[in-house]
């Protein structure tokens, strides 16, 4: 019996040379490694230090940099936060949090609530996702009033700009879905 050839599937190349991710520029291509599925690139930092970094790092934004950030968030905490633009003295504001704990509840299997929320079906919308999400989801909401949490107009409805507001505890008591009778 003959033995099939085992063939791999190779992708085309895309040449990212010159291309920016975020504080990395790409100079040129670095020679196959074996074993190693994803290209390799030379990248200059900002901070003029070279790096390699795998074509699958740079377009998944797992390489942001040389590692200098990451120096840089350890010597000044505050610049983690300063990310998606609403942090105050260096800690997260109550509409981040709300909006980090509002995806935990829809997408994290691990999370207490997830019952309540993912597991039946309820989603956050698109626009509140991704890089600018949070951004969005300010612009949508507006700034949280202080005692209030981010609360869903219709209890079985989705995350979105039309069913979501800021409300008091007593608002989301009298805001309840109807439990069924054992």
């Amino acid at each position: 019996m003959r033995a099939k050839k085992l063939t791999t599937r190779r992708t085309k190349l895309i040449d990212i040379t010159g291309q920016r991710f975020d504080r990395l520029t790409v100079l040129r291509r670095m020679p196959n490694i074996p074993n190693v599925p994803n290209s390799q690139w030379l990248c200059r930092c900002k901070c003029k230090r070279e790096t390699v970094v795998s074509s699958n790092s740079l377009r998944r934004k797992l390489t942001r940099s040389c590692g200098c950030f990451a120096d840089e968030c350890r010597l000044n905490p505050k610049l983690k936060f300063k990310l998606h633009g609403a942090a105050r003295h260096g800690k997260r504001t109550p509409e981040y949090i709300s909006w980090v704990a509002m995806h935990q509840r829809c997408s994290n299997p691990k999370k207490d609530g997830y019952k309540y929320y993912g597991a039946r079906g309820i989603t956050v919308c698109v626009r509140w996702k991704g890089r600018h999400g949070f951004e969005n989801f300010l612009a949508d909401v507006g700034p949280r009033p202080k005692g209030t949490t981010i609360d869903r107009k219709k209890v079985n409805g989705n995350y979105e700009p039309d069913n979501c507001k800021w409300a008091t505890p007593t608002e989301q008591a009298n805001n309840r879905r109807m439990k069924k009778a054992a």
